[in-house]
């Protein structure tokens, strides 16, 4: 694994997925080994106390290389003991002092190159022009001059917050920008050790790596597997264009497809249209396993003993999920406490998407179809999201369209409290453009009772299409009217369309993290014959 400073992989999609393989690997009585950055293994401890494995079942190769500007990171942004607050500061004023210095001597040595120009130029003048043409020359050249000083003061000076920032980050930069900083550095800081590493460590039968965003693997020697669930930047690239980095690690991608051998996707689809037409990979090469289903219920599970006192435990697994959803408010929504603390949310309706942001998502479109039902149709409901929307472009439509209040955001939810929101909505939307498989979200939502709508896109088709439920439940994501009415006529028939998903929730639900674990496994050892027969031949 080589996710970046700081990700909680116990909320990453991706993270959630790795821990439910490695819960089904350990379970079966696999050996697992983990080779990760040295940074990584605090977000792996907590998902392994998330989903009950036993870390000392599970082997790690880890970098002991640290760069110093994570060192200085961990320094500066986690809790620091008082006695270095004073070092710090003086670090502080020493970058400042440093910058301000720097830009006063490009300054000063602007002035004087300037000042040496129009001194020659003056001298020329004298020598070979009339008195009236050097006057305007040098008119001319001030005017010039003073244009240049002008424009170039504030030049000098983002050059030189670039120049310090880039030696002194730890002590410019905001943690936003640094985090994103050491993580497109961590290529060539970290990752490098760790494949030697890997390399260097006793033969294992197969390593798989869970994202191809992750191409430094391509250095890793024996038997690989990488997970190629999709490649969305390439199929969207005019959402994606004006996401930093994402033109270039998309062109890493590709060149990975193309050099590496084994290929696991979740769906047909993908393995049809990215690996096997555009990628030319045999057929041979890439296997299907599609994804694990995400139950939710356990982390609203009420005992069976207190069950029986209460004689309902759906209504007491209801409260006891409303109680958590209003625990929640405080810590995460994005509008003011005064305004959050007033709303009733035990008896509040609302819609509910979990999903971080991405291009893709589509966010824009479904709160555009949630304007016209609130507005137009007038369902007196809420629509509740977990991506961090302040910054957003769909944060500005909201402001624009005045939604703050009735568009919720709620990031940072952990997995108990995740559960609570999907046991308490009305309704589950899902508006994405592409996917790498069936999305989570229905399974996440039909395990505490609520049911589905989605976008009619083909990774969801090829799953819905054999129940007969693309009419009950599919809409067209690139037009909202059509969103709007799947969300309402599933609003009026909740408990009738819930019925009808069952069919296909019963299928999905035998998916569990063993089942899943084993047909990786089934997966790893073909892939390990194959490999023996290129080698022979």
């Amino acid at each position: 694994m080589a996710y970046g400073p700081q990700t909680v992989l116990a909320r990453e999609g991706l993270g959630r997925y790795i821990g439910n393989l490695i819960k089904g690997f350990v379970g079966s009585g696999h050996q697992v080994t983990i080779a990760c950055p040295q940074w990584s293994l605090d977000a792996i401890d907590d998902l392994f106390q998330e989903f009950q494995i036993d870390a000392n079942e599970v082997d790690f190769i880890v970098s002991n290389k640290v760069p110093v500007l994570w060192r200085l990171y961990e320094g500066r942004y986690k809790k620091r003991h008082p006695k270095r607050k004073l070092r710090y500061k003086i670090l502080h004023s020493f970058t400042d002092l440093m910058q301000l210095a720097a830009a006063w001597l490009i300054s000063i040595t602007s002035m004087i190159f300037f000042a040496l120009v129009v001194l020659v130029a003056a001298l020329v003048g004298l020598l070979l022009l009339p008195a009236a043409i050097l006057m305007i020359l040098l008119l001319y050249t001030a005017k010039f001059v003073r244009a240049v000083l002008h424009k170039g003061s504030m030049s000098v000076k983002e050059i030189m917050q670039k120049i310090v920032n880039r030696f002194l980050i730890v002590s410019s930069a905001k943690k936003k920008d640094l985090h994103v900083f050491l993580t497109s550095k961590r290529d060539g800081i970290v990752n490098k050790d760790l494949t030697d590493k890997v390399n260097l460590a006793e033969e294992r039968n197969v390593w798989f790596v869970p994202s191809i965003f992750w191409t430094e693997v391509e250095d890793i020697k024996g038997t690989k597997v990488l997970c190629a669930p999709d490649l969305v930047t390439e199929d969207f690239p005019a959402l994606f264009a004006d996401v930093d980095g994402s033109v270039s690690s998309t062109r890493r991608c590709r060149q990975l497809l193309k050099n590496e051998r084994y290929f696991v996707t979740y769906c047909d689809y993908t393995k049809r249209n990215l690996m096997l037409e555009k990628y030319g990979k045999r057929d041979r090469q890439v296997v299907v396993i599609p994804h694990i289903n995400n139950d939710m219920y356990e982390y609203i599970e009420i005992s069976k003993e207190l069950c029986k006192k209460l004689n309902s435990e759906k209504n007491f697994s209801f409260a006891y999920a409303q109680s958590m959803v209003t625990t929640a408010r405080y810590r995460n929504c994005s509008v003011d406490t005064q305004y959050i603390s007033s709303l009733n949310m035990k008896g509040m309706r609302f819609l509910f998407y979990a999903s971080q942001w991405r291009p893709h998502k589509n966010m824009i479109t479904l709160v555009k179809a949630y304007e016209y039902l609130l507005r137009k149709r007038h369902w007196n409901i809420k629509l509740i999201l977990t991506a961090t929307l302040p910054g957003l472009p769909v944060w500005e439509y909201i402001r624009n369209k005045r939604l703050e209040y009735d568009v919720l955001s709620f990031p940072n939810l952990s997995a108990q409290e995740l559960a609570a929101f999907y046991r308490c909505a009305d309704l589950v939307g899902n508006p994405t453009l592409y996917e790498g498989g069936f999305p989570f979200t229905f399974g996440e939502g039909m395990s505490v009772g609520t049911p589905s709508v989605m976008s009619d896109i083909p990774q969801v088709r090829e799953i819905v299409v054999p129940f007969g439920l693309e009419k009950d439940m599919l809409f067209d994501p690139y037009d909202w009217k059509s969103m709007a009415d799947k969300i309402e006529y599933a609003l009026q028939n909740r408990d009738a369309l819930y019925q009808k998903e069952l069919s296909l929730y019963r299928e999905l639900e035998k998916r569990t993290g063993s089942v899943v674990a084993e047909e990786y496994v089934h997966a790893f050892e073909y892939f390990i014959e194959q490999d023996k027969l290129a080698q022979k031949g």
